[in-house]
């Protein structure tokens, strides 16, 4: 090999080893840095459309979720309104950790029907219930269950979530029975997490007719201690003309503070469209008609 052919062949064979550590390097940071999209590597490929969850390790294959957040009806949730899907519910989210960190996704149309007990979320942190909207009344969540439950759905002892784009109505066709509140967000059993930080976004909450003493969303009604920094945004609460009837109660928890309402219609409730006992609140952009008080100050707010 002559001088020429040396040198031709030297820098031929710096360019491929260059390129190979270039393409071994692309494929390292496509696992070490989160957010970059990854290269699919030969023991698994990356689920097309999707988000890429990252590996911690150089050198490890890459990590794929198949979807950035759960269909209601992966657990097998009945959408149709015909079948009981409190069961199913609570075997995930009445678990402690059971959805901390996800967001669970009810589709357009879809009607869960609560035929066997309230949906019970406890101790969870840092998830999300999110439907389509509130102006087609789909997602519906409809209670036709057993007396005695508190609420539609109750959240305990969880933090950092948020309620959004779903329909929550207390009874309807056909159904026996209703409960005293469409929504209960209290801090009183044992373990989880400290119940702050919710937020209910694009909600709309109601009763089927016009039941005396129903609060839409009773705040603490238990808890003495936290059940904080709750927020309301673009919703609509309706109390239905009930004697008595509540919109929003702030309950007794001595730091129930920064309650927020923003863009939130609260109507026909006879018994205040808020009424507070202790607290601090926020309030602005509130439309509202047929409440006797649309705040109504209790002797510690």
């Amino acid at each position: 090999m002559g001088p020429h052919q040396s040198t031709i062949f030297a820098a031929t064979l710096t360019l491929l080893l260059a390129a190979s550590m270039q393409a071994q390097r692309r494929i390292d940071l496509t696992q070490d840095v989160r957010g970059v999209l990854q290269v699919a590597h030969a023991d698994a490929s990356a689920a097309a459309g999707d988000r890429a969850a990252s590996s911690n390790g150089t050198g490890q294959p890459g990590v794929y979720r198949d979807k950035h957040s759960i269909d209601v009806r992966d657990w097998g949730v009945d959408c149709t309104g015909t079948k009981d899907a409190a069961a199913i519910l609570n075997s995930h989210t009445n678990v402690q950790d059971g959805i901390s960190g996800q967001r669970i996704s009810i589709p357009n149309g879809c009607v869960i029907k609560l035929v066997t007990d309230q949906w019970q979320i406890y101790g969870n942190e840092g998830w999300e219930v999110e439907g389509v909207g509130i102006l087609a009344r789909n997602p519906l969540i409809e209670y036709c269950g057993p007396s005695g439950r508190d609420s539609v759905l109750k959240i305990e002892r969880s933090g950092g979530w948020t309620i959004k784009g779903v329909n929550i109505q207390d009874g309807g066709p056909g159904c026996r029975n209703t409960t005293p509140n469409g929504v209960v967000v209290d801090n009183d059993r044992s373990g989880g997490y400290t119940t702050t930080d919710g937020k209910f976004d694009r909600v709309f909450i109601t009763p089927v007719g016009s039941p005396s003493n129903w609060i839409g969303v009773n705040i603490a009604p238990v808890s003495a201690s936290n059940t904080e920094d709750m927020r309301f945004y673009d919703s609509y609460i309706g109390c239905g003309g009930g004697a008595g009837a509540v919109g929003v109660n702030l309950g007794s928890s001595f730091n129930a503070k920064m309650e927020d309402f923003s863009h939130t219609q609260i109507v026909q409730c006879p018994g205040g469209g808020i009424t507070q006992v202790n607290g601090g609140m926020l309030l602005r952009g509130m439309d509202t008609f047929g409440n006797n008080g649309d705040v109504v100050l209790g002797y510690r707010s």
